[in-house]
């Protein structure tokens, strides 16, 4: 596995990494990953049984937590040519993503690669596009026209072009959800695809709730609304925070909306809650260790999303193994698991329509559970085990694919 982040960084992707190591490790495959330096924050190496490969980093960081990975490490080529492994698996395409398809040419190793991230949605991390973006906003006429046209042609062609480019180096994409796989259709790569969403840990499939943590978190309140996230601008946390206005002003004062999690936006979100008089009601948990999550989900009632960026809803499954019905901002990685009606609801983003479907969740949930069987049949669906089954198979299809590859090359320069 060659990732450009993982623990101690908190995100979806490193989840993702664990999981499927941890999954095709159940099936006896040996997997090692290939992951950034933190420094001092960095994960000792003796709890990670020597599978976990540090290669350098550089001390800049980007916004967010980010660190620059340094694939051009010779560590990377030293250990890779030490494990001979039969396939490597990028995680992402720059970068580390580009030594990996490098090295995998150079030694004819199958290369899979998982499209887990619209990286058009996260270029305000980077200082120049965050001022462009800024320009877009505020400035009038030339100025304006200038970043919005540069804004344009970075996330519409530039980035388009380089993603084809490198899927096509590539002998398999791994696509977690159908916005994704719709994504790498459009790119025309002719590539073979396989669906792969995260798998589930086993801790998260709880029958009882965790009734301590829920009368510390619940502030006397009866209802318990809550969102895993990194508190930053894509997750959209300000529509929720709305919504849960609308939702007060409508149907009473007896809920709690906990807010799991930290990131560059809590100061103002906690101002926002200020400024909408919803102060009281909404709790801010703060970052809770991974190993730690799922007892929050168990103390909870209803999971609420409204990000637009996710390829994949990994907090939603990880909700609905806990029995908690979802209500989310309709919105690719969405579709593919919230099923209006059977584990909760999916809502445009209108803040009246999504405190309705609140309402009518709590209801109806509080009446005879029905959102919530709904919910953990779905979850039933993507254990860590099933998914690394089907990621088993799709390692075999880039094997095959990699070898009709190199019998072509060889047969053209004979």
């Amino acid at each position: 596995m060659f990732t450009n982040n993982y623990k101690p960084y908190t995100g979806g992707v490193p989840v993702s990494i664990e999981r499927l190591s941890m999954g095709l490790r159940r099936q006896g495959h040996e997997v090692f990953v290939f992951a950034p330096s933190y420094g001092e924050q960095s994960v000792n190496a003796d709890d990670e049984g020597g599978y976990v490969i540090r290669y350098a980093s550089y001390k800049r960081r980007l916004d967010g937590g980010f660190v620059i990975p340094k694939s051009s490490d010779p560590l990377i080529k030293k250990e890779l040519k030490r494990i001979n492994p039969d396939i490597i698996h990028t995680h992402h395409p720059m970068l580390i993503g580009s030594r990996a398809v490098d090295l995998g040419a150079r030694y004819s190793i199958p290369v899979a690669y998982t499209y887990h991230t619209r990286y058009e949605d996260y270029l305000h991390y980077i200082g120049f596009y965050r001022r462009i973006e800024e320009m877009c906003k505020r400035e009038d006429g030339i100025a304006g026209r200038v970043a919005g046209k540069i804004d344009s042609i970075s996330k519409e062609k530039l980035l388009t072009a380089y993603m084809r480019s490198f899927i096509k180096k590539c002998d398999l994409v791994f696509s977690p959800s159908l916005l994704t796989e719709r994504i790498v259709e459009r790119l025309n790569t002719g590539v073979a695809q396989v669906r792969l969403a995260t798998g589930i840990d086993d801790r998260f499939y709880r029958d009882e709730k965790n009734g301590a943590l829920r009368q510390t978190l619940s502030g006397g309140k009866s209802v318990i609304f809550c969102t895993v996230t990194r508190l930053s601008k894509e997750k959209n946390i300000e529509f929720i925070l709305r919504s849960l206005s609308v939702f007060k002003n409508k149907f009473g004062n007896d809920f709690r909306y906990v807010l799991i999690g930290d990131g560059p936006e809590r100061s103002s979100l906690e101002a926002m809650t200020h400024q909408l008089g919803i102060e009281d009601n909404v709790y801010f948990a703060g970052r809770v260790d991974n190993s730690e999550v799922h007892e929050y989900y168990s103390a909870c009632d209803i999971f609420l999303f409204a990000s637009k960026s996710e390829t994949q809803g990994i907090v939603l499954l990880e909700a609905m193994a806990s029995s908690m019905p979802v209500v989310a901002v309709c919105a690719g990685g969405v579709e593919d698991v919230v099923k209006s009606g059977t584990n909760g609801f999916m809502t445009p983003e209108n803040e009246y329509d999504f405190a309705d479907k609140m309402y009518i969740t709590a209801a109806n949930n509080a009446a005879d559970r029905r959102y919530s069987l709904g919910a953990r049949e779905t979850a039933n669906m993507y254990t860590v085990n099933k998914m690394a089954q089907k990621a088993q198979e799709g390692y075999y299809t880039a094997r095959l694919e990699n070898k009709a590859k190199l019998s072509i090359v060889r047969r053209h320069t004979a």
